[in-house]
């Protein structure tokens, strides 16, 4: 699989800001699997406080319940978990609701293993809610197996043994910059619709 292009997922944070400026709306983030780095690349945009809140970093289960209010009980629940449509959504309602100032709210949550569990190994949840009616947009998607990734020195291949976040902790990046990816294209899809 060929890498994701940095210039490509900046390519479309700048088309998710025009839109945001273009409709007067400010957006804000609840990032799990990703870890910041879709407000990481927001924040290479000067100028971007105009429409850009900010993010709030819930990886552990803890903080998604302490600071989004959560319940603990549907985060650990085998049907539901915290990777899954409803958690994904309700990150986003509850960032949205935690800040008055913004009109959007987006929320992501994934697994990229080696430990997942095999139904959500590579699969992330994203959402996409809008204050004024709260409708919402979701992605479920499952992200490519990259047990090998082409780079300017040829095919790097994780090993078995070694599984891939241990060894080849690029590759685990580069599911994370295809989840970014997707992420901003679910993004600017919703804002296109108003």
């Amino acid at each position: 699989m060929k890498r994701t292009s940095q210039a490509k997922i900046y390519t479309k944070v700048l088309e998710v800001i025009r839109l945001l400026r273009e409709s007067r709306k400010r957006i804000v983030l609840a990032e799990s699997c990703t870890g910041g780095a879709i407000a990481a690349n927001f924040t290479m945009v000067p100028g971007v406080s105009e429409v850009f809140c900010g993010s709030m970093v819930v990886y552990r289960n803890d903080s998604k319940t302490r600071w989004l209010g959560l319940d603990p009980a549907m985060l650990t629940d085998p049907e539901i978990g915290s990777v899954s449509p409803q958690t994904s959504q309700l990150l986003a309602r509850q960032v949205l609701a935690h800040t008055p100032e913004a009109d959007v709210a987006l929320a992501i949550t994934g697994h990229f293993g080696p430990d997942a569990p095999a139904h959500l190994n590579r699969r992330i949840f994203i959402a996409v809610v809008r204050r004024v009616d709260f409708q919402v947009w979701t992605k479920d998607a499952l992200l490519p197996d990259l047990a090998s990734i082409d780079t300017e020195n040829g095919t790097m291949t994780a090993s078995k043994k070694d599984g891939v976040s241990k060894t080849y902790p690029h590759l685990r990046s580069e599911l994370q910059s295809l989840a970014v990816e997707w992420t901003l294209d679910l993004l600017i899809e919703a804002l296109l619709q108003g």
